[in-house]
């Protein structure tokens, strides 16, 4: 596709006799070619990138704009990846168990340490995009071992930071820090139990059992903010959902917020491109037969049936959650709708 935009480009350039155009200058906003793409027909404003309209795909695609973040778009290290086999969602017996998988390209899976068990000071070698994860990842150069390891990057992280994991514990001289002022392990990157971090503070890639790994707030943008910490015991983390969550204060969580908040504000442009990332196109059960969906069958156009899935449970509100086993350790549930 790019390939061919490039040929679009040139022709039209060549057909007008003339050179690509220069910076333009519109408004507030400076619009430069974008280096990711090397495309005459691409434009960045510094956070996100568009596209001249030359095709249907391109007039509504916005894709973000890793150049100006600095993010390194290149190979990965080798022998921190794994190569995971598509099962196009079949399993053993080769019948369709997930609807709406298939195709897409070769896995190349990043393995991230979300343990984070590792002592010592690592510093921070280049930010890096992962085209199978929403987040960025930091790699990371352990100064005393000389180990390379993948962590999810944090906001404001960048190359040449230390990040330090005080998960066996804080050190006395650390953990006595003068009243009025922040403790030094309080850094952005840093990995501590829950009990050593003040309460206010956000966090991310948060961990629901003791050196377990991280489970919550991983994907790009999230995280939680502690707003109760005791020395044992259990702490409260309110999600940004609103859930407010009891999670035992030996876990571990490292500070900041997620990092590539404008992943949201990205737009794919077609539905090709939902093709190239392995997801097929999803069929409306009213648009089935009776004997493929309970939405199905009937001449023209029906109404009046509860929506459900195509096994007959309702949804669109219905609570699935069992009542004879409640989950003590949600404080309080995010916000819904109204209670069926």
């Amino acid at each position: 596709m790019l390939s061919g935009l490039r040929l679009h480009a040139a022709r039209a350039l060549a057909r007008a006799g003339a050179k690509p155009a220069p910076l333009l200058s519109l408004k507030s906003h400076q619009f430069v070619r974008a280096q990711s793409t090397q495309s005459a027909l691409a434009r960045s404003d510094g956070r996100f990138i568009t596209y001249k309209p030359v095709t249907g795909g391109l007039r509504h695609k916005r894709d973000i704009d890793m150049d100006a973040l600095g993010v390194y778009q290149g190979e990965p290290v080798t022998k921190l990846t794994i190569i995971k086999k598509r099962t196009g969602g079949r399993n053993n017996h080769g019948r369709i168990t997930a609807r709406g998988r298939g195709g897409g390209p070769l896995r190349v899976i990043r393995t991230v340490d979300f343990t984070r068990r590792a002592p010592g000071p690592q510093k921070v070698v280049r930010i890096e995009f992962d085209p199978f994860r929403s987040a960025f990842l930091a790699l990371l150069k352990h100064e005393a071992s000389g180990e390379l390891s993948y962590i999810l990057a944090p906001q404001g992280l960048k190359a040449g930071d230390t990040v330090l994991s005080y998960r066996t514990g804080v050190p006395a001289d650390l953990a006595n820090a003068e009243p009025g002022t922040a403790a030094p392990t309080i850094q952005v990157g840093n990995c501590l139990k829950i009990k050593d971090i003040p309460v206010g503070t956000t966090i991310h890639a948060i961990g629901l059992r003791r050196w377990g790994p991280a489970q919550l707030c991983r994907s790009a943008g999230t995280s939680g903010q502690i707003i109760s910490n005791a020395t044992e015991g259990y702490a409260q983390i309110r999600l940004q959902s609103g859930e407010v969550r009891l999670i035992h204060v030996e876990c571990a969580a490292t500070i900041g917020a997620t990092s590539n908040p404008d992943w949201m504000h990205r737009i794919l442009g077609s539905a090709g491109a939902n093709r190239n990332r392995g997801r097929r196109p999803k069929v409306r059960g009213v648009a089935m037969n009776p004997c493929d969906h309970p939405h199905g069958g009937g001449e023209s156009r029906t109404k009046g049936k509860i929506p459900v899935t195509p096994w007959g449970v309702p949804t669109k509100g219905f609570r699935t959650r069992k009542k004879s086993k409640p989950t003590w350790w949600v404080v309080k549930g995010r916000p819904r709708g109204k209670k069926n």
